[in-house]
């Protein structure tokens, strides 16, 4: 069997949404959208592998696969994840200069300021995994460290919300924005009610600091009829 098309499939058995792209990143299936909230079928991937031997094979991030994946190219953006990120037991080398730092997906947030080569891939995206072939004639290749997937630690989407890096920075995001996600993300409410916790905000919509109370308090009135419809689903 092909090894990007054997990669794939065990991802999809693990509970990746899967994607075979060209090795400039390109999907090799036209509408690849929708299997940002269904899985593709093992008929489908042997289908496109069968027209493309070639193809590698990416990991769509996001709340599906529960996985955010932060990437670092060069020094200094290496220098950042490390010093402001959770350290994770599950990489992928790129290539010399490039690694992809693997998470759990638990938000929707982004950071309001990254240095250059650090790259998010959360929602609505995706990352080039093992054993596909770089465009420099590189192999990805996993790294697994302590407990790896056991232990995979939680990281919103590029969030600075406490526990998540060592300094928070505030979180600007709108309620409207906050209950559009949640519509779409039944697994995070879902944790979410079952914890009693809510989305990481400790800064309203228009910039104002708020106590976690205050936060926790405008998530239930904003959320609180969705949380109902998802978990009555």
């Amino acid at each position: 069997m092909i090894k990007t098309l054997e990669a794939a499939l065990e991802y999809l058995d693990k509970g990746f949404s899967v994607l075979p792209v060209r090795v400039d990143r390109k999907p090799l299936i036209k509408d690849w959208k929708p299997y940002r909230q269904k899985h593709p079928s093992k008929e489908l991937l042997r289908s496109v592998w069968g027209k493309y031997p070639r193809a590698n094979v990416a990991i769509i991030t996001g709340d599906l696969s529960g996985l955010i994946v932060v990437c670092a190219d060069g020094k200094e953006a290496h220098d950042w994840v490390k010093g402001n990120l959770p350290a994770t037991g599950v990489t992928v080398q790129a290539s010399p200069a490039r690694t992809h730092f693997y998470y759990r997906a638990t938000g929707f947030m982004r950071p309001r300021a990254m240095p250059t080569g650090v790259k998010i891939r959360g929602e609505n995206d995706y990352v080039v995994a093992p054993p596909s072939l770089h465009a420099q004639g590189y192999r990805y290749e996993w790294r697994l460290y302590m407990d790896g997937w056991k232990s995979l630690p939680e990281l919103s989407d590029g969030s600075h919300d406490e526990g998540s890096v060592k300094e928070p920075g505030p979180i600007l995001v709108g309620w409207k924005q906050i209950a559009a996600y949640l519509r779409a993300h039944p697994r995070t409410v879902q944790r979410w009610v079952k914890s009693g916790e809510g989305p990481p905000i400790n800064r309203t919509p228009g910039g104002r600091p708020m106590t976690t109370r205050r936060a926790l308090l405008l998530w239930a009135e904003t959320c609180e009829e969705v949380a109902q419809e998802v978990t009555a689903g």
